[in-house]
Order: C-alpha cells, then sequence, then structure tokens
C-alpha cells in the first residue's frame, strides 16, 4: 500500500476516513488547515483527537496566505451582484491544489479526503469523479474544478457509504465525534452573518438601492444589495402585497429586481473560467445534464463550448433561480464531466 496525505477537519467524516485507510493498509499522515478566520476552533482539537487515537501524525498547515484569495474573492462577488460558492474555489486552489504539494513535500503519493464523492473512469479509461452512493451527501458538485491530471492520486474513502454507516463506524472506531453536527455553514463566517462581515471588510462601500420591477418601477427601498440572492423570496423587509422573488441584481444601479416565479425562468446560461476531465471540441453540441446548485438536481441539456474557458447551456425545461456566481457542472451517467462559473442567464 501506500504513504497517503488525508486532509482532516476535525469532523466524523475525515475521521472515520482514517480509520478506513489505516485498515486498508495505507501509511496515512495526516493535515489540518488552520487560518486566523476559523469560526470552528474546536475543530482543530477534535482532528488532534481523532489522529491521536489513529495513532498517526498530524500536521498543521497555515493557509492564511493562499486563503486570503478565497476571501477575496468572497467579498468581491457579493459587491458585484453574484451569488459565490468559496468552498468550490477553496477546493480547487487549495484541497486539491496546495494540500497535493504539501503532500509531495512530506513524500506522500497521494492525497484523501472524506468528501462523499466516488472515483470510477470513462469509456477511454481515464479517471473520473463521479456522484457518491449517498446522493443526499454527495459533493462531486463541489470538486468539479480539481485538475484532471491530479484524479489518479486521489483518494476518497466514503464514496461507497451511507451517512449513517459512516456515523456507524465513528461510533465502532471510538472517535469522540460520532455525533458531532455535520458543519453547514462556510467556515470563515459566522451563520447568517455574511453581510455583516462583508460590510466590515468594505465598509468605503455604498450598496443601498432600490426594489424594482422588471420593467423598472420603484417599489420601495433596500439597504443593501449583497443580502439578496436570485431566487429569494423572505427578508425583503418591503410588504409588496403578493409573492415575489429576487430575479435580478444589478450592482451597478443597486437595483434589486424582483418579480414573479415565471419571471425566474431561464433556458439558458453562459459559464466561464471552465475546468474539464473529458476534452471538448469547441463549437460542438453535446448532450449531459447540468446541476446549478449544490441541492438541485441536475437537468437534461444541450451544451456547447465557445472557448476553451467558457460554455454555454441551453436547457429542455426552465430552470428557476439560475444565479450568476453559482456553479454549473455537467454529468454523464452520474461522472462530472467539467462546469464553471455561472456568469449570464443569456447567451
Amino acid at each position: 500500500m501506500s504513504h497517503l496525505l488525508l486532509a482532516m477537519s476535525g469532523g466524523v467524516d475525515s475521521s472515520v476516513a482514517t480509520a478506513l485507510l489505516l485498515e486498508q493498509g495505507h501509511t496515512v499522515s495526516g493535515v489540518y488547515m488552520k487560518h486566523s478566520l476559523q469560526t470552528r476552533p474546536q475543530d482543530c482539537e477534535d482532528a488532534k483527537n481523532a489522529a491521536e487515537l489513529s495513532e498517526i501524525p498530524l500536521h498543521i498547515v497555515d493557509i492564511d496566505e493562499p486563503f486570503q484569495e478565497i476571501v477575496d474573492r468572497f467579498c468581491e462577488d457579493y459587491l458585484a451582484g453574484r451569488t459565490p460558492n468559496p468552498c468550490a474555489l477553496c477546493n480547487r486552489k487549495i484541497k486539491f491544489g496546495r494540500l497535493l504539494e504539501f503532500a509531495d513535500s512530506i513524500g506522500a503519493v497521494g492525497l484523501a479526503t472524506g468528501h462523499y464523492v466516488r472515483l470510477g473512469s470513462f469509456e477511454d479509461g481515464s479517471p473520473a469523479l463521479c456522484q457518491a452512493r449517498d446522493l443526499s451527501k454527495d459533493q462531486s458538485y463541489l470538486l468539479y474544478g480539481i485538475n484532471s491530471n491530479a484524479l489518479s492520486r486521489l483518494h476518497f474513502p466514503l464514496g461507497n457509504l451511507l451517512k449513517s454507516q459512516v456515523r456507524e463506524k465513528a461510533q465502532k472506531f471510538g472517535f469522540n465525534v460520532a455525533k458531532k453536527k455535520d458543519s453547514q455553514e462556510i467556515c470563515f463566517v459566522q451563520p447568517r452573518r455574511h453581510v455583516e462581515f462583508i460590510r466590515q471588510r468594505n465598509p468605503q462601500v455604498d450598496t443601498a438601492g432600490y426594489f424594482v420591477s422588471p420593467d423598472g418601477k420603484i417599489l420601495g427601498n433596500h439597504d443593501g444589495y449583497e443580502q439578496f440572492t436570485i431566487g429569494q423570496r423572505k427578508g425583503m423587509k418591503v410588504g409588496f402585497g403578493e409573492r415575489v422573488f429576487v430575479i435580478r441584481i444589478d450592482a451597478t444601479t443597486k437595483n434589486v429586481v424582483i418579480g414573479s416565479r415565471e419571471d425566474l425562468a431561464m433556458k439558458e446560461l453562459v459559464a466561464t473560467e471552465a475546468n474539464w476531465f473529458v476534452p471538448r471540441k469547441i463549437g460542438k453540441p453535446f448532450r449531459c445534464d447540468v446541476k446549478i446548485r449544490y441541492r438541485n438536481e441536475p437537468s437534461p441539456a444541450e451544451v456547447v463550448l465557445t472557448s476553451s474557458d467558457k460554455f454555454f447551456v441551453q436547457f429542455d425545461a426552465p430552470k428557476h433561480g439560475v444565479a450568476p456566481g453559482q456553479i454549473a457542472v455537467c454529468y454523464l451517467n452520474g461522472c462530472v464531466l467539467g462546469g464553471g462559473t455561472i456568469g449570464n442567464t443569456h447567451c
């Protein structure tokens, strides 16, 4: 077997991944990524306890410098009227970027994580990133940005397990995090405090403006467009007399456009910053399923690359809540073909 570096978060998933890799005969070294904006300080202690129980070394790596790019992009996106997904960027840049470099530095031949995802292969035999057995926990959507050359070095020991089975194994192995709740929030922002976080870091920016109808009629005031996202229905603090949704955010005018659910329906989008596991020819359409939000199901669509890092999606049926800044990920038979950041909802 081989020497693997395992990313340990202090949660039940990475703890159980440690034990499973050891059972498989691997030599395991743990790594905990530390940064100054962490909102869950107990996680580091839990990672240390899991490493001690498993009798493996644990490296504490400071990622403040590279992590600043994640934080800056998060704020920039919201201030540009987009809804970012910082976890996907962190996966690409740090967890499966910097950590692979760190693995090389300690002589580890591969990197393992507690993500719910499986490795498979495409028809040509090339490695594929595929959905987990437990689709309710599947994280393949968030890993679309991994460099395709890195797939052969990755290990995901939880990919064939249900979450309930992972918790059972945690108790069996004696981990004190067996009943620890899953983290649901961004690691550098307190729950439901992202607006405050952005404003504290950008005090000079005024984002207050108007709620307007699709035809431009002013309907009310808001105190900052960064608190809204496409498809949002609640929290507008203004009574409109009917059920309305956020359908567009214009950072230039500071207007938040609201309308009906029908106004949310979009059949097209353009995505940029694309990453592909399977090479595709520019200008040649192909069929696949496209997922636009982490909790959404993939939907049938036709996709065509317009350049090496940009693609156009046309859905078979309208989608609601297509939000610039989120991710469009293309699937074929449950495996990730590639994806990119949603820019526009039209060609």
